[in-house]
């Protein structure tokens, strides 16, 4: 229920489902941190082939709606990207660099780890703090070509009761 009174109040991606992991099982520091970057890169692929989509479908005639909607879905997974990828204890970001951290470190890492994402969700909802975030999303947006008209237009659609 809580990714859809999210995406309705604010359209922010939230990251994928946790997947455990037995990290114990896995040799080497390198592979843990390649393990935790799965989730971040299948969100920065799903992004490039929406934003891919929304580029050359809109060169096309079609319904403006459908492809606002395949807009607001890249928006979406560029924001799960982006968030994903913060170094936050708990998040696969943060996953990416606990291997490396050092005991002293790492001990205060898993003590935070089941609490970042409650954390970050609510800096996120301080405005200066959730405007530097989408700021660097808009940026990250714009450079990839993703027309904002085009997903603000999604965000408009699926908050018909404005």
């Amino acid at each position: 229920m809580l990714p859809v009174v999210v995406v309705l109040l604010g359209g922010i991606g939230l990251r994928g489902g946790a997947v455990w992991v037995d990290r114990h099982a896995i040799p080497g520091r390198l592979r843990h941190t390649l393990v935790s970057l799965a989730g971040p890169a299948t969100n920065v692929l799903f992004t490039l082939v929406l934003v891919a989509a929304v580029r050359f479908g809109t060169q096309s005639d079609g319904p403006v709606e459908f492809w606002a909607g395949v807009a607001l879905l890249a928006f979406l997974q560029l924001t799960a990207s982006v968030l994903n990828l913060l170094p936050v204890p708990g998040l696969d970001g943060g996953n990416m660099i606990q291997p490396w951290l050092n005991p002293q470190w790492r001990k205060m890492y898993d003590l935070f780890a089941p609490y970042g994402f409650i954390l970050l969700f609510a800096l996120l909802w301080n405005p200066r703090i959730g405007g530097w975030f989408f700021d660097a999303v808009f940026a990250v947006g714009d450079l990839l070509g993703l027309p904002s008209w085009l997903y603000a237009t999604g965000l408009e659609l699926i908050r018909f009761w404005r």
